[in-house]
């Protein structure tokens, strides 16, 4: 018979182990060396395999775990090289509107409609800027304990804040984020929850996949949620 090194079993009738050599995997069967019994194992073929399909993810640059026993925190920094050249995009875009008002408000006369042409560049400054400072401090911090989920963004504030029941947890699971634009295609990771009540939400846009199914995993793994896969996940 086809050995199968991965799999141990034991006979159902006599309880003794069946010996690798006795084991074919192909046909999920498997006879005891020692009452003769065959018995299947097609079950444990598809658990074991499933189990090595949804391998777990190794921490990932990017993720501090800090552990307490009764209360896990995951901490994601977001920057990244992107915010430094956002930074100097930022410096030359300010810099010129601030020329232009300085320039506007020394003239005797100022023309109104050079102070109102640029508050829509002034806006784009403005929001740019809070988008690259956000970068450079913040961190999403989810911690989970004492049975809730709490999600924050922070020191600059942010939207996405969560402090939710744990229990209404049914399924953590990742997609990924396709954006194309003129400048290229940008590719993220959410990570998405299902619950109990038969809602879905989403908790946090990541940088890397592995970033994603890490958090995914520790997550379900302190909450004792078993993981399945769900329709248009990514795969571990």
């Amino acid at each position: 018979m086809e050995s199968c090194p991965r799999l141990k079993l034991t006979c159902e009738d006599c309880g003794a182990d069946i010996p690798a050599e006795n084991i074919n995997i192909s046909r999920a069967v498997a006879k005891c060396a020692h009452c003769g019994a065959i018995s299947g194992f097609a079950d444990r073929v598809s658990n074991a395999r499933a189990a090595v399909e949804r391998l777990q993810v190794a921490l990932p640059p990017g993720i501090e775990v800090i552990d307490l026993g009764g209360e896990l925190t995951l901490l994601r920094r977001w920057f990244s090289w992107k915010y430094a050249f956002l930074a100097v995009f930022c410096l030359f875009w300010n810099g010129f509107l601030v020329v232009w008002y300085t320039l506007a408000l020394s003239a005797e006369e100022t023309p109104v409609l050079m102070l109102v042409f640029p508050i829509l560049h002034v806006a784009a400054g403005v929001g740019l800027s809070y988008y690259t400072l956000a970068g450079f401090l913040n961190q999403t911090e989810f911690r989970v304990g004492q049975g809730r989920l709490r999600l924050r963004h922070g020191p600059i504030p942010w939207p996405g804040a969560r402090d939710m029941d744990a229990g209404k947890l049914k399924q953590l699971y990742c997609t990924e984020e396709v954006s194309r634009s003129r400048n290229g295609t940008t590719i993220t990771y959410m990570l998405r929850a299902n619950l109990r009540d038969g809602d879905s939400i989403k908790l946090a846009r990541l940088d890397t996949r592995d970033q994603a199914l890490f958090i995914e995993q520790r997550i379900e793994a302190t909450l004792g949620i078993k993981d399945v896969p769900v329709a248009g996940e990514v795969p571990r």
